[in-house]
């Protein structure tokens, strides 16, 4: 029998912020809409955040997903400082729904940066495209990488029609 205890070192905290979102595509792994409305409070993230360093002092970075995180509105922007604050890196999924433009991706960008933001993840693909234009996920990866943020893109791809 062996007895040994085994210790859990993990590195990463994905936080599934909410579940609304702006697209409603038939193969999302959370089922998330604009009709679900479920999210976490600012309290409530900061306080699964802290609780969790506390007990993991081996995380470094924190990845907030869902849903779109953008639809946090202002409490994204509030979350990734609580986050940098930690000396956390801060990754944030996303659809890019927000980069309609090249400007306003820019601005977007500058102030995620601002607050601490070290890399963004966009998700497109064929049934992404149903709600969010590629060209806005375009913009979204240029205004990143201009700004040297580390960036990803998933793209999934099969029949959603």
């Amino acid at each position: 029998m062996n007895t040994a205890i085994t210790t859990i070192t993990p590195d990463s905290i994905g936080l599934i912020a909410t579940y609304q979102c702006t697209a409603q595509c038939i193969d999302c792994c959370f089922q998330c809409s604009p009709k679900r409305t479920q999210r976490l409070s600012l309290e409530q993230m900061k306080h699964i955040i802290d609780e969790s360093i506390a007990q993991f002092p081996t995380i470094k970075i924190v990845i907030i997903t869902g849903g779109e995180c953008f639809t946090l509105g202002e409490d994204l922007y509030a979350i990734i400082r609580h986050i940098h604050s930690k000396q956390l890196k801060v990754r944030i999924v996303t659809n890019g729904y927000w980069a309609s433009s090249m400007e306003r991706s820019r601005q977007t960008i500058e102030r995620l940066i601002a607050e601490g933001l070290n890399e963004i993840n966009f998700s497109t693909g064929d049934c992404h495209q149903q709600w969010v234009p590629l060209d806005f996920v375009i913009n979204g990866m240029i205004a990143a990488l201009e700004n040297n943020i580390y960036t990803v893109v998933n793209v999934e791809t099969h029949d959603c029609f």
